[in-house]
């Protein structure tokens, strides 16, 4: 890979807004690698809540409620031939505003009995609320005869702390 993977910044960005950046990896070695990313920030915070969830005990016992990653990877998991490269695609997004940071792992596994951690990848981003409403959240379109007219008014406003 040609960029710095250890921290992939976003930026600001606003709410309720999917972004996304791509990063090439190449296997330069002569075995095929299988390769596997891991949110570890995700996955430890589900297992906290599971553990918590199992200790209450009695009648009223809820579920644990998994927490939601802010950022993904796609392909999670891909076999790397030799000489070969693959694209993943990191998307992120959130609904409130907020500093979010995520730690994911790759793990690299050449043959069956080795797996080794290859990379620490920390994507992160600020979230501000979007400053432009609209005055309906979804629009209805269907097919009318040509005899009749429809016709709906669409605004949106735009909201500044400025």
């Amino acid at each position: 890979c040609k960029e710095e993977l250890s921290v992939l910044d976003f930026g600001t960005q606003l709410t309720n807004n999917t972004f996304s950046k791509t990063l090439v990896l190449e296997n330069k070695g002569k075995r095929p690698q299988a390769l596997r990313w891991i949110n570890e920030t995700i996955t430890e915070i589900n297992l906290e809540r599971q553990a918590e969830s199992k200790a209450k005990s009695g009648p009223g016992k809820k579920e644990a409620v998994l927490a939601e990653p802010g950022f993904s990877v796609f392909p999670d998991e891909v076999t790397l031939r030799p000489r070969t490269a693959t694209m993943f695609t990191f998307k992120g997004s959130a609904v409130t505003p907020e500093q979010l940071k995520e730690v994911f792992v790759l793990e690299s596994k050449v043959s069956i009995i080795s797996l080794s951690l290859v990379l620490l990848c920390f994507p992160l981003a600020s979230f501000i609320l979007s400053p432009v409403f609209f005055s309906f959240l979804f629009l209805l379109f269907s097919s009318l005869s040509s005899y009749f007219s429809l016709s709906l008014s669409l605004s949106f406003s735009h909201h500044s702390f400025l």
